[in-house]
């Protein structure tokens, strides 16, 4: 059975894993998460940093990154965002030891720490639309984790490749999903 310190890891590391970047260089290392301070986003946010503070004791700093410019389609998209960061090296190598082990972890799992894990992924790249969850995913190990996680709580998601970007349905258990999450209701 998991506690409520590991079941907060996991959402970080869903978090983490979707809208962020752990970092490691020399004697440096930063854990850092990238979000637009809207309304709808302030309390996935406040939960991210809340997960940090009380697993390691340790809040992110908030600084506004450069505004980002490129095209979509032909048409110019510009944005802005916050960089969410905490520094620290022994934070960020332990979150990247348990990112590197997170497969086997979900393996043995009990399902509060695998709907934690799949709340801090869908908060950060995910949606509900249609009466499903739609989860967008472009690193192998991410999809992994998550697959692994949801069949460990018997959800059995439907996968579709487009281009780069995998993309995970869910239309099982959408209630005892969105119990976990705070941004996407």
């Amino acid at each position: 059975k998991s506690t409520f310190h590991e079941q907060r890891l996991a959402y970080l590391l869903g978090a983490i894993a979707t809208d962020g970047h752990i970092y490691e260089q020399g004697n440096h290392g930063e854990v850092q998460l990238i979000q637009k301070p809207t309304k709808e986003k302030e309390e996935f946010i406040t939960h991210v940093d809340d997960c940090l503070h009380k697993t390691f004791q340790k809040i992110f700093t908030s600084s506004v990154k450069k505004i980002s410019s490129g095209s979509i389609r032909g048409k110019s998209v510009v944005g802005s965002a916050n960089a969410y960061r905490c520094y620290s090296k022994s934070i960020a190598q332990e979150l990247q030891l348990e990112k590197e082990q997170f497969v086997e972890t979900l393996l043995v799992a009990d399902e509060q720490l695998c709907y934690s894990f799949v709340a801090g992924v869908i908060d950060g790249d995910g949606c509900f639309k249609d009466n499903r969850i739609h989860i967008y995913i472009s690193k192998e190990d991410l999809l992994q984790q998550t697959i692994v996680a949801l069949l460990r709580v018997g959800i059995v998601p439907q996968v579709t490749c487009n281009r780069d970007i995998f993309h995970v349905q869910i239309v099982e258990q959408i209630e005892n999903v969105l119990d976990f999450t705070r941004r996407v209701q």
